[in-house]
């Protein structure tokens, strides 16, 4: 009679000897139960299929075509334009280049491309928020130099310049190199740093088990 119920114990399945066995694991988004099979994970971590769907759509959905990348160009432009301008008139009116602003320039250049191309991103968006930062800073040189030198020409020659005149357009590219330091390099840099965070897109790996 013992060795009758031992068997008949024995034959009762157990879980843990079934690899494939229904095991509920909460989702790691929405907290919900969830099935260990078929399991569906991004990033190693386990979510469920609802979860799993909108993160997926949401990715895919950030990958540009050729009219968010104009898109994109036209906002980066305006944020680098307009951040550059306002870094240029700051120099001038403090009489100091507070060269850690220009990072700015970059990060809102990032910002605009994100905006304006909604929500896109990824290598084509991150090369042309750091185009767009890259110009943006080089408007803000341009007026920075333009301020100056005009002034003083216009006081040496009696002339009228403006930023538009061709003679300091053409001077600009002359004097450029020599407005240029080494912390210039480190700005420039951070500024395209900053421009790339912002249109970085995450690395995201979904699995089905």
């Amino acid at each position: 009679m013992l060795e009758s119920e031992e068997n008949s114990e024995s034959d009762v399945p157990n879980a843990s000897d079934n690899p494939k066995a229904e095991v509920e694991n909460p989702c790691s988004l929405c907290e919900e139960e969830i099935p260990i099979e078929p399991l569906n994970r991004v990033n190693g971590r386990p979510l469920c299929p609802l979860c799993f769907s909108q993160i997926q759509d949401t990715y895919l959905k950030q990958k540009p075509v050729l009219t968010d990348i104009f898109k994109g160009l036209v906002g980066g432009l305006v944020g680098a334009f307009v951040s550059g301008i306002i870094w240029a008139l700051i120099v001038i009116w403090t009489g100091y280049e507070i060269g850690y602003l220009a990072t700015g320039v970059g990060f809102i250049a990032g910002v605009g491309v994100v905006m304006t191309s909604k929500g896109k991103r990824g290598p084509l968006m991150q090369l042309t928020s750091a185009t767009c930062a890259l110009l943006g800073l080089l408007l803000a040189k341009y007026v920075i130099f333009g301020h100056f030198f005009i002034d003083q020409a216009n006081q040496e020659l009696s002339t009228q310049l403006s930023y538009f005149s061709p003679f300091v357009l053409s001077q600009f590219p002359l004097f450029l190199p020599k407005m240029f330091s080494p912390f210039d390099a480190l700005w420039i840099l951070l500024a395209l740093i900053a421009a790339l965070k912002m249109t970085e897109q995450q690395k995201l790996v979904f699995e089905t088990l």
